[in-house]
């Protein structure tokens, strides 16, 4: 049986991992982390993830724990605004929505090795054969990298030339009370946060998070 090695256990890489077992392959998933984790996101999911989640067959876990929304509104850097009705988007916070990937991808068979950091990628002969880590290589017949916007991190020793990644800042915060539509996610692109943004989005009806 192919061996695959899933670098990675965020919505991509536990998907994947899902994925191949569902395809019958053997799957290791690997991640730095231990779960459940938190991750910094405003925790929307849009009819087209929706879509690709019932395609896993996880869509209806995530119903049974996602707080509905029904419209989305967008405001520009001229103060201008527009609001799309019928969204049918949900927010489901990290911490909860990674965690049902990756024990749905553990349940399907898939193998979780938490609090394993991968430095660096192994080949042989021109083809990625495994992991490198700061306990050994882990090998493989294939190696996908979900790493996120850390992803040039493991590849670096193949692709010496290649482009870091890109700086990334993120800051959010939980806030209850009534200053919100609970049933609206709302994205700001204020001048000042070009290209940048800033968001609201409800995670119940009466707490949401914002952040930029």
């Amino acid at each position: 049986m192919k061996r695959v090695l899933v670098v990675g256990a965020g919505p991509g890489g536990s998907a994947t991992a899902l994925a191949l077992r569902q395809a019958g392959l053997e799957v290791v998933l690997c991640d730095q982390a231990r779960f459940p984790r938190d991750k910094i996101c405003a925790g929307g999911l849009s009819v087209a993830a929706q879509r690709e989640l019932g395609a896993l067959g996880v869509h209806e876990r995530v119903l049974a724990e996602a707080h509905p929304l029904a419209q989305l509104r967008l405001f520009g850097p001229g103060g201008e605004s527009w609001t799309l009705r019928e969204a049918r988007s949900v927010v489901l916070p990290r911490r909860r929505f990674d965690a049902i990937l990756v024990d749905a991808a553990v349940r399907a068979g898939a193998r979780l090795e938490e609090g394993l950091r991968c430095t660096g990628l192994v080949a042989h002969e021109g083809r990625t054969v495994g992991i490198r880590t700061a306990t050994g290589e882990l090998e493989a017949d294939a190696v996908v990298v979900a790493t996120g916007v850390h992803a040039a991190r493991p590849g670096a020793a193949l692709a010496p030339d290649a482009p870091g990644p890109r700086r990334l800042l993120a800051v959010e915060r939980r806030f209850d009370g009534p200053f919100f539509d609970p049933g609206a996610m709302e994205m700001v692109y204020a001048r000042d946060l070009l290209p940048g943004y800033g968001w609201v989005f409800p995670e119940s009806r009466t707490r949401a998070n914002v952040g930029i």
